[in-house]
This record gives structure tokens, C-alpha cells and sequence, in this order.
């Protein structure tokens, strides 16, 4: 919705929808949101000219980071506009072109004597010509059997075709890859990544089966004659958005159905090793097979004969709620560090589960979506003896707030409709963490806007407009405040907050939490440090995560390795680590951080 509210430029472009994905965005790998500029075929003018000679394309697409809004509470805009403009390196578009996509489903010919739109410049437009090679020349006898296979007489007596001229049909992005290669199952909704300066869709494919001994048959679909009972997310589909070359790559080469097309069709299917690798980068663990892998797992993580036969420990994917409504958790794409792990900062997709028909956390599934580990899958298990509180019970704990119950009933009353996002659920050290946006949406404005964001931990809950000042609120104290401890995390006593000199002036407070892996800094008076500082990244750069602005200071996030480099070494640049001590006080961290502004 905002993306067509304040990036669509023209009222014939169309976001179809949303994509998540990862780029490395100053120094560290960032989430974000992307989205394509397409053409949308029923508001153009229905003339055969305007639909099939000029308006052939969509053009660039929109981009913001997920984990920063605008004072407003609107996603902030790191790509956009027509040409498309960014400040990041990894984000330029060199082709913003797009011939293929979601909503292409008409024929277009290029290379006429009717220039192509390109895009709109101020009160002018701009034209282009196709400088591809795909499409199919329409000399004489192709003129009239596309003419006959589309049913219009135009392809054939048009005087703005000539022999250079080239019709492309089959432009739809999910249309395409099934023309060439029905045999596969593919996911519905493709998602678009910027490689080297081009756009391209990526989309899963699956080798499916009905005959695998042995095995219980899933589909989503009860009544299907042929229930599947194998399925691997073992090819990948590259598909450019400009000339619309199609690669399918073969990501898991021990799949002997994968393996036997390729060797009936050699020239289609590549091998792994022939992605390129900022490509490789870009892919995605499906978040589709890995909902299916979760809902089997439900079931069979028993390993004992007797807990299984009699169904002593099945497990429910958990609920949440989403808007208003109570919904199933759908798999969701995260960046963070693992727990136990030493990788740093990866794209995760993750899923709660609970007991059966209880409310409880029992266990988190997390696929990871990097490097080697593509495709490697963790169960993190809650102790038995322990209850660990469920998303449910989470909400339950937010709609019971008395300060949060009367604002939604405030903002109801007041005829703005409010809505709660996903609830993130964050394994913080040997603790969990829940984060859920609040969206405000006007009767008389289609653009929700985060408003405030509930950060919840045990039976604490902040509720903040932003999530840092949430953070600061859940975790915020002094070294020696007893009273803001969280078990198991940040040392033998739970210790969580100290002041701390940051120096030229500032103080600030720095949150220790898990034992250094994960610390908070908020500088009192921030906006002092200059928006140079923030501008060129240098803090993202050398701390290797997130630097946020706010009303009251400046902020900056502090993840793994990260954390880990405030270690006693100084820097050249912008910051200087004077001094990693921990105390026989709870192993709270005393930090010494200077800033420079040269």
C-alpha cells in the first residue's frame, strides 16, 4: 500500500507486491523490503498502440530497510523514484527496465517506428528503444501467424511494425518458467533481487512425487488424486527482467529426480557452481517448504516408539494476532545472530511451535539461508521443567495492559482503525524476546504507519514509539539497579545497564545484554555528534550493525561480532575502544567509547 501511495509516480504503475531479501548496506547485511515498478495493462488507454507499441515496460522498483521507519512511522526509502535514486553502492540499477514481471500477461512489440515510454520526466516523458535480443522477428509469414494467434488484424497491417521488429509474448515471470519446464512444481510469488547493476526474478522449484515408499503423503489439498509424498526445493529459476533469459540451476545435486532431468536435458539445467556469485547471495531458503518441513516435524520430532503411537508430544505450529484476528504464525525471514553460533549476522526464516492445543513455547525451527548453510535446519527445544511463555500468552499480556488497551480503545473511538504486525519472536542469549509493530491506519488515509512498537520479556512489556526507546524502557537502569535483571542474561546476576563517558561532552547508557554478544549504547544528546557521522556510515561500518536516529540522541545496536570488537582496540576512525573490563559485579561491562567528528 505505501509503495503504490507515494512510489507509483503515474497512475498506470503498479507494486504487485512486497519481496524481502539481504544486501550488505554499509558494511552490514541488512533486510529489506523491494519491490518492482510494473506496468499495470488495465489503466492503460485501450488503443492496440498504447497497449502493445508503447507502453511496454515497467521501470526500477522501490526499496527500504526493514529495521528503520521515518519519524512518521513510514518505511524509509533507501531506493526510489523515477530514475531510480539510492546511496547505496549495492542497490544501483544500471537496467531498471522491466520487460518480465508479475503483472506482464500481454504481448508487446518492439523495435517500431512508435517509440517506446520509457518514463515519465517532470511534465515531459522519455522514450527508449529495446536494445535486447529476445523476441521473434516478424517478417511477413510471422506477422500473419501472430496475427491469427492473437486475434488482431493490427499485427498484420500495421504500418509501425517493419522486418526488424520483434514481438514478445509469455512475459509473465511464473507463465514462462512453466512453459519450458512443466514437469516442476513452482512456488507462486517470485521475488526480485539487483545483481550488478540488473534486475532479475528468482523462483523456487520443487521435484514433487506421489510413489516414494514409506512415506506419508502431505498436500495442501485433501482431495488430490495423487497426495504428495516427496518433495525438494532443488532447482532455482533465474529469470532477467530486460530480456527475459530464463537459467534453471540444480541447488541440490543429490536429488535423483533433479539429477535425471538434467541429464534428458543437459543445456537447461546448470549445476550450483555455474551461479554467479552475488547471486548466490540473493537466495532464498522458501519459506513455503519450510512451513511444510515444520508441520511434519510437529509430528515426528518424537524419536521414542511409545511417546509416538500414542501422540504424547505433538506440537501446533503457534498462533498470533495479526490486525485483529487470531492466526497460525507463518514462517518469517529474519536477520540475527544464532544462538551458539560463531557466523555473525545471517538470514534466518524461523517458526514458533507449542504443545498441542496449549499455548506455551515448546520449540523454534530456524532455517538458515547463507553460504554452506543454505538449507541446514535448527531446532532450539524449551526445557519441559520450565514454562516459556508462547506468542499467545505474549498477546494476551498486551491486550491485559492497561495502558496499551486504552490507546487502541482511544484510537478506535476516534475512527482511525489500528492494526498489530507479526510478532517477531528473538532468542536473546538463553531467553526469548517479543517485538510487535503497531500500525495506525486514518479512515481518509490509505498509508498505515508504525505508531508504536510492544516489546515484551517475561511478564514485562514496554510500549514505545520507536523500538530502540522500547529497548531503553525494558532494559534501561543503572549498574547497580538490582531491579532490572533478566535470568540468564548478561552475566551470573543478570546485570543489564550502566553509565557510561562517552567523552566530548556526551554520556550515555550502555545495555549489556547476553554477556557482550548483544549491547545497547544511547548517547544522551546524540544529535550533537552531526548527521556527517550517520551519513557516511562509519559507525555502521566499524560496529557492524545498526545506528538509528532519535528525538532524544543517538543510538547505536551492537550484535556479535560486533559487540565482540569492543575489546581494547583503538581505532583510527570515527571510534575508539578504551577499555573491555568485566567485574566481579554480575560481569557487567565497563566501556569507555569516544567519538570523533573529523
Amino acid at each position: 500500500v505505501f509503495y503504490n501511495q507515494t512510489q507509483c509516480i503515474r497512475q498506470y504503475y503498479r507494486f504487485n507486491d512486497v519481496d524481502i531479501d539481504r544486501y550488505p548496506i554499509n558494511g552490514a547485511i541488512t533486510q529489506t523490503y523491494l519491490s518492482a515498478r510494473e506496468i499495470d495493462e488495465d489503466k492503460i488507454s485501450d488503443t492496440w498502440i498504447n497497449k502493445h507499441l508503447k507502453y511496454t515496460h515497467g521501470y526500477g522498483v522501490a526499496v527500504s530497510q526493514v529495521d528503520t521507519v521515518t519519524s512518521s512511522g513510514q518505511p524509509d526509502v533507501v531506493e526510489g523514484n523515477i530514475p531510480p535514486e539510492t546511496n547505496v553502492t549495492e542497490l544501483k540499477i544500471d537496467r531498471p527496465e522491466i520487460y518480465f514481471g508479475e503483472l506482464s500477461k500481454d504481448y508487446v512489440i518492439v523495435n517500431t517506428k512508435e517509440a517506446e515510454f520509457d518514463y515519465p520526466d517532470g511534465s515531459e516523458n522519455k522514450y527508449t528503444e529495446y536494445e535486447g535480443k529476445t523476441g521473434i522477428k516478424l517478417n511477413l509469414l510471422n506477422r500473419i501467424l501472430f496475427a491469427m494467434r492473437e486475434g488482431s488484424v493490427n499485427i498484420l497491417v500495421s504500418s509501425n511494425i517493419t522486418s526488424q521488429s520483434k514481438i514478445m509474448y509469455v512475459r509473465s515471470v511464473v507463465d514462462r518458467v512453466e512453459k519450458i519446464m512443466p514437469y516442476l512444481a513452482y512456488e507462486e510469488d517470485p521475488y526480485m533481487t539487483i545483481v550488478d547493476g540488473k534486475l532479475y526474478w528468482i523462483l523456487d522449484a520443487y521435484t514433487t512425487s506421489s510413489k516414494y515408499p514409506y512415506s506419508e503423503p502431505y498436500n495442501s489439498d485433501p482431495n488430490a488424486l495423487n497426495p504428495t509424498n516427496y518433495i525438494r526445493n532443488s532447482i532455482k529459476v533465474v529469470v532477467d527482467a530486460y530480456d527475459g533469459s530464463t537459467n534453471f540451476y540444480i541447488v541440490d545435486e543429490t536429488d535423483p529426480i533433479a539429477q535425471t532431468y538434467q541429464k534428458i536435458y543437459p543445456k537447461l539445467f546448470k549445476s550450483y557452481s555455474d551461479i554467479p556469485e552475488e547471486m548466490r547471495s540473493h537466495l532464498r531458503y522458501p519459506n513455503a517448504m519450510f512451513k511444510i518441513q515444520a508441520q511434519v516435524y510437529s509430528k515426528y520430532h518424537m524419536d521414542e516408539v511409545k511417546v509416538f503411537y500414542q501422540k504424547e508430544d505433538l506440537w501446533d505450529i503457534a498462533h498470533q494476532i495479526y490486525g485483529t484476528e487470531d492466526v497460525e504464525m507463518d514462517p518469517s525471514y529474519y536477520v540475527f545472530n544464532l544462538p551458539d553460533t560463531e557466523e555473525g549476522a545471517e538470514f534466518i526464516n524461523m517458526v514458533p511451535f507449542t504443545p498441542k492445543s496449549k499455548q506455551n513455547m515448546t520449540a523454534i525451527m530456524m532455517g538458515r539461508n547463507d553460504g554452506d548453510n543454505y538449507g541446514q535446519l535448527i531446532v532450539y527445544t524449551m526445557p519441559k521443567n520450565k514454562t516459556i511463555y508462547g506468542p499467545m500468552q505474549i498477546e494476551a499480556q498486551i491486550d491485559q495492559n492497561t495502558e496499551i488497551s486504552k490507546e487502541f480503545s482511544l484510537w478506535k473511538s476516534s475512527g482511525t482503525s489500528y492494526k498489530r504486525g507479526d510478532l517477531f519472536v528473538i532468542p536473546i542469549g538463553t531467553s526469548l524476546m517479543y517485538v510487535e509493530p503497531v500500525y495506525l491506519e486514518a479512515t481518509n488515509q490509505a498509508i498505515p504507519e508504525v505508531k508504536r512498537v510492544i516489546v515484551a520479556y517475561q511478564d514485562k512489556i514496554a510500549y514505545e514509539p520507536t523500538l530502540s526507546e522500547a529497548l531503553l524502557s525494558l532494559f534501561g537502569g543503572s549498574a547497580g539497579d538490582h531491579e532490572n535483571k533478566i535470568d540468564g542474561v548478561g552475566g551470573d546476576e543478570g546485570l543489564l545497564a550502566q553509565r557510561v563517558h562517552v567523552g566530548h561532552g556526551l554520556d550515555g547508557q550502555l545495555v549489556n545484554l547476553h554477556r557482550g554478544r548483544h549491547l545497547l549504547l544511547k548517547l544522551d544528546g546524540g544529535r550533537h555528534v552531526g548527521k556527517g557521522l550517520l551519513q557516511r556510515g562509519a559507525l555502521q561500518h566499524l560496529l557492524g550493525h545498526t545506528v538509528e536516529r532519535q528525538r532524544q540522541g543517538l543510538l547505536v545496536l551492537l550484535r556479535g561480532e560486533a559487540a565482540d570488537r569492543l575489546d581494547g582496540r583503538a581505532y583510527e576512525a570515527d571510534v575508539a575502544a578504551l577499555g573491555h573490563e568485566e567485574g566481579t559485579d554480575g560481569g557487567v561491562l565497563r566501556v569507555g567509547i569516544e567519538i570523533h567528528q573529523g
